[in-house]
Protein backbone atom coordinates (compact mmCIF):
# COMPACT_ATOMS: atom_id res chain seq x y z
CA UNK A 1 0.00 0.00 0.00
CA UNK A 2 2.77 2.27 1.12
CA UNK A 3 5.45 3.86 -1.80
CA UNK A 4 7.16 5.79 0.68
CA UNK A 5 8.94 5.22 4.19
CA UNK A 6 6.54 4.57 6.50
CA UNK A 7 6.94 6.48 9.83
CA UNK A 8 5.64 4.56 13.20
CA UNK A 9 6.10 6.63 16.49
CA UNK A 10 4.46 6.14 19.76
CA UNK A 11 4.57 8.79 21.91
CA UNK A 12 2.30 8.64 25.67
CA UNK A 13 -0.31 6.01 24.64
CA UNK A 14 -0.88 7.80 21.07
CA UNK A 15 0.69 5.82 17.86
CA UNK A 16 1.00 7.72 14.71
CA UNK A 17 1.74 6.32 10.97
CA UNK A 18 2.97 8.39 8.04
CA UNK A 19 2.66 6.80 4.79
CA UNK A 20 1.47 7.60 1.14
CA UNK A 21 -0.33 5.61 -1.40
CA UNK A 22 -0.24 6.79 -5.34
CA UNK A 23 -0.75 10.40 -4.49
CA UNK A 24 -2.00 10.72 -1.34
CA UNK A 25 -0.37 11.11 1.95
CA UNK A 26 -2.25 9.01 4.61
CA UNK A 27 -1.64 10.01 8.71
CA UNK A 28 -3.02 7.51 10.55
CA UNK A 29 -3.10 7.99 14.68
CA UNK A 30 -3.92 4.69 17.59
CA UNK A 31 -5.18 5.88 20.75
CA UNK A 32 -5.90 9.04 22.31
CA UNK A 33 -5.59 12.85 20.73
CA UNK A 34 -5.23 14.85 23.81
CA UNK A 35 -3.68 17.52 25.26
CA UNK A 36 -0.35 15.79 25.88
CA UNK A 37 -0.28 13.76 22.89
CA UNK A 38 -1.49 16.62 20.25
CA UNK A 39 1.75 17.56 19.51
CA UNK A 40 2.67 14.12 18.00
CA UNK A 41 0.05 14.25 16.03
CA UNK A 42 0.36 17.95 14.70
CA UNK A 43 3.93 16.79 14.35
CA UNK A 44 3.37 14.35 11.67
CA UNK A 45 0.07 15.92 9.39
CA UNK A 46 2.44 19.79 9.27
CA UNK A 47 5.26 17.59 8.23
CA UNK A 48 3.11 16.45 5.36
CA UNK A 49 2.18 20.00 4.61
CA UNK A 50 5.20 21.35 4.98
CA UNK A 51 7.66 18.59 2.83
CA UNK A 52 9.33 19.79 -0.31
CA UNK A 53 6.85 17.82 -2.63
CA UNK A 54 3.31 17.86 -0.79
CA UNK A 55 0.90 15.50 -2.23
CA UNK A 56 -2.60 17.30 -3.68
CA UNK A 57 -4.68 14.44 -1.12
CA UNK A 58 -3.76 14.05 2.77
CA UNK A 59 -6.21 11.55 4.39
CA UNK A 60 -5.89 11.73 8.16
CA UNK A 61 -7.31 7.90 9.80
CA UNK A 62 -8.57 8.28 13.01
CA UNK A 63 -10.74 5.19 13.22
CA UNK A 64 -8.51 3.65 15.55
CA UNK A 65 -8.87 6.97 18.14
CA UNK A 66 -10.87 6.49 20.94
CA UNK A 67 -10.90 9.87 22.13
CA UNK A 68 -10.33 13.62 20.58
CA UNK A 69 -10.08 16.51 22.17
CA UNK A 70 -10.76 20.03 22.29
CA UNK A 71 -7.17 20.52 21.47
CA UNK A 72 -7.18 17.50 18.15
CA UNK A 73 -10.31 19.13 17.27
CA UNK A 74 -8.03 22.17 16.69
CA UNK A 75 -5.65 20.41 15.04
CA UNK A 76 -7.90 19.32 12.67
CA UNK A 77 -9.22 22.91 12.24
CA UNK A 78 -5.50 24.29 11.81
CA UNK A 79 -5.27 21.67 9.49
CA UNK A 80 -8.51 22.36 7.36
CA UNK A 81 -6.93 26.23 7.32
CA UNK A 82 -2.89 25.17 5.79
CA UNK A 83 -4.89 22.34 3.30
CA UNK A 84 -6.91 24.93 1.71
CA UNK A 85 -4.25 27.55 1.80
CA UNK A 86 -2.04 24.80 0.11
CA UNK A 87 -4.96 23.35 -2.19
CA UNK A 88 -4.81 20.35 -0.96
CA UNK A 89 -7.81 18.34 -0.41
CA UNK A 90 -8.00 16.80 3.11
CA UNK A 91 -10.02 13.56 3.86
CA UNK A 92 -11.05 12.51 7.60
CA UNK A 93 -11.36 9.31 8.00
CA UNK A 94 -13.71 8.56 11.27
CA UNK A 95 -15.97 5.78 11.71
CA UNK A 96 -19.31 6.05 13.91
CA UNK A 97 -16.97 6.55 17.03
CA UNK A 98 -16.50 8.74 19.83
CA UNK A 99 -14.06 10.81 17.26
CA UNK A 100 -17.14 11.64 14.84
CA UNK A 101 -19.47 12.35 17.28
CA UNK A 102 -17.14 15.09 18.52
CA UNK A 103 -16.79 16.27 15.00
CA UNK A 104 -20.70 15.69 14.55
CA UNK A 105 -21.42 17.63 17.62
CA UNK A 106 -19.28 20.66 17.41
CA UNK A 107 -20.89 21.13 13.89
CA UNK A 108 -17.26 20.40 12.02
CA UNK A 109 -18.62 17.63 9.88
CA UNK A 110 -19.82 20.88 7.94
CA UNK A 111 -16.67 22.04 7.52
CA UNK A 112 -14.68 18.38 7.04
CA UNK A 113 -14.75 15.77 4.19
CA UNK A 114 -15.45 12.86 6.64
CA UNK A 115 -15.70 8.86 5.03
CA UNK A 116 -16.20 6.24 6.93
CA UNK A 117 -13.06 4.07 4.90
CA UNK A 118 -9.88 5.15 4.02
CA UNK A 119 -10.65 3.81 0.77
CA UNK A 120 -13.90 5.57 0.19
CA UNK A 121 -11.56 8.66 1.58
CA UNK A 122 -9.14 7.86 -1.40
CA UNK A 123 -10.97 7.32 -4.12
CA UNK A 124 -13.34 10.32 -3.62
CA UNK A 125 -12.74 12.87 -6.73
CA UNK A 126 -9.88 15.79 -5.63
CA UNK A 127 -11.74 18.81 -4.84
Amino acid sequence: MSDSTDENLLIAGLQVTVSSANDAAIVAAVGEVDMMTVSRLREALFGVLDADTVPPLVAVDLREVGFLSSAGLGLLVDLANTANAREVALRIVAIPSPVLRAIEVTGLDTRFSVYNTLVEALAAPHS
